[in-house]
């Protein structure tokens, strides 16, 4: 039974009845006063049923008696009741012990009583075991650990099969490339024996139409090899750096048709162009019969000039494409798109191919433009 006092004034007794009622109902909680100095002042049933101890064993007993004994040995009792006098209150989780020596994790909370002049009265004490939340807790966290630790592995054996799948990815990427180099190197080699083919039929044909047709022939196989080439030299097997092909391209042609760098010259003005090879191969072939008829119908009679080639960008979706000469110009009215030569045909034809807009102009000598749509 617990021992309450009643005061010469305050509360009657039916109120102190009806407190320890109240306080004895309380099943999940320790509720008990210590006095001043920190002794067990009252008790009760849920103080019992939670410590062990009946009233007649434990009132009067210093609370350091519900206390650890390393948590003794530290003055952890003395302490509490001395912040609990100073501040009003302390607070604590720690190992508490009953009467038959188990330990029980507990949410202490001691509070200060005082009465309405301000003298201190004892100490309120309400202590809960928390054994139960923090097994579960504790389950809590090995679950969470055990979790943690098959995301870890999850993720480890993610992370090899990401670094196994990249290699192998690098792998045939590699034998890719390699297949594709290998593939513009044939396909270059094949064309070149084609060329050697023309070239070697075209010195049993007399200096009638049927040389000159092979040999404009064989012009256009050798421009078509010679992208084959810059691919297999290029680390980009997918786009041309046209510029520098561009220029090899405009120098084999001036060879190929005897050109007098004395009497005529090049000049380039290109920026750095990559194309798709479905681009490439085109403006390539275009390219080749502009600078072809330039040098063969631009200066006549021994006449000097300048073919000039130009490449840039217009903008991001297009790009422009020019041989400019200083000739003798076009005949008036002559329409590029329907002029009987084959040459022209074929840049008419292949500038539909690539979806381009031709220009001509005419002003001072011709300059045959393209404006080329890029494709992403």
């Amino acid at each position: 039974m617990a021992r309450y006092e009643q005061p010469v004034s305050g509360p009657s007794t039916s109120d102190f009845e009806r407190l320890r009622v109240l306080v004895d109902g309380v099943k999940d909680f320790a509720i008990f006063m210590l006095d001043t100095e920190g002794r067990v002042a009252t008790w009760s049933l849920g103080a019992e049923r939670l410590k062990g101890y009946r009233a007649e064993e434990i009132l009067g007993a210093y609370h350091s008696r519900f206390y650890a004994p390393e948590d003794i040995a530290a003055g952890k009792p003395r302490l509490a009741v001395e912040v609990a006098c100073r501040e009003g209150r302390h607070e604590e989780e720690a190992w508490r012990v009953r009467k038959d020596g188990s330990r029980f994790w507990a949410s202490v909370v001691m509070t200060a009583l005082h009465d309405p002049t301000g003298t201190l009265l004892g100490y309120g004490k309400v202590t809960r075991d928390l054994t139960d939340h923090i097994a579960e807790r504790r389950r809590g966290e090995e679950e969470r650990n055990r979790l943690l630790g098959q995301l870890r592995t999850l993720n480890f054996e993610l992370e090899a099969r990401v670094e196994t799948r990249t290699a192998e990815l690098q792998a045939a990427l590699k034998e890719r490339e390699v297949l594709l180099q290998e593939v513009h190197h044939r396909v270059k080699n094949n064309l070149q024996v084609i060329s050697s083919l023309i070239s070697f039929q075209v010195r049993s044909l007399g200096a009638d139409g049927s040389r000159e047709a092979l040999e404009e022939c064989q012009a256009r196989v050798q421009a078509i090899a010679l992208i084959h080439e810059q691919l297999y030299r290029s680390k980009d097997y997918a786009r041309v750096p046209f510029a520098e092909y561009a220029r090899s391209l405009a120098g084999n042609v001036f060879r190929a048709t005897e050109g007098s760098p004395e009497r005529i010259r090049l000049e380039f003005a290109m920026e750095d162009v990559a194309l798709r090879v479905d681009h490439a191969i085109p403006c390539g072939l275009i390219l080749n019969e502009l600078v072809t008829n330039a040098l063969r119908h631009a200066f006549p009679d021994g006449r000097s000039g300048t073919i000039r080639v130009e490449l840039g960008y217009l903008a991001e979706d297009a790009f422009r494409l020019a041989v400019r000469d200083d000739g003798v110009g076009l005949p008036p009215g002559l329409d590029v798109g329907t002029v009987p030569s084959l040459g022209l045909q074929l840049v008419s034809m292949l500038a539909e191919q690539v979806n381009a807009g031709v220009e001509v102009d005419r002003d001072h000598g011709t300059q045959i433009r393209l404006t080329v749509p890029v494709k992403a």
